[in-house]
C-alpha cells in the first residue's frame, strides 16, 4: 500500500470543489468516528490484513491476536479491542479495515483520512441508507 503524494491536499481541494458546486438536492456529510482506533474489532482487523496485506499478517497477529495488559497505577486493564496504542502501523490497520465499507457506499463523493470521513450525495440517497 503506497501513499498518494499530495493526497491530503487533493482531498481538501476535492471537498471544496464539491461543496462549491453542490446542487440543491445534494448534501455532504462529515463523520468523525469517536474513539475509532480503540473500537475496531481486532478479528475484523486481522481478517482485513490477511486478505489485503498478507505480508503483514504474521506481525499483526503476533501483536494483536491476544489481549495485552495496560497498567495504570495499581490497576491492570486488558486491552482486547482496537489497535495497540503507539503501534506505528495502527493508522494503516484502521484504514485498511474500514476501506471495504467505504468503497461499498454509493456516494458521489467519498473522502477518508484516518477516522475522518466525508461523503457526498443526494438527499434521497442518504434517506435510503
Amino acid at each position: 500500500m503506497d501513499g498518494t503524494p499530495g493526497g491530503c491536499e487533493a482531498a481538501v481541494h476535492s471537498a471544496r470543489t464539491y461543496l462549491e458546486a453542490l446542487p440543491p438536492d445534494h448534501v455532504m456529510v462529515k463523520l468523525d468516528f469517536s474513539n475509532a482506533f480503540n473500537s475496531i474489532h481486532r478479528r475484523e482487523m486481522l481478517l482485513s490484513v490477511y486478505s489485503r496485506v498478507p505480508e503483514l499478517h504474521a506481525y499483526c497477529r503476533s501483536a494483536d491476536s491476544q489481549s495485552s495488559c495496560l497498567y495504570f497505577g495499581p490497576y491492570i486493564v486488558l486491552s482486547e479491542e482496537g489497535t495497540q496504542q503507539g503501534d506505528p502501523i495502527s493508522s494503516m490497520l484502521f484504514c485498511n479495515t474500514i476501506h471495504p465499507v467505504l468503497s461499498s457506499l454509493e456516494a458521489s463523493m467519498k473522502l477518508g483520512y484516518l477516522d475522518d470521513v466525508n461523503l457526498g450525495g443526494t438527499v434521497k440517497q442518504w434517506l435510503q441508507m
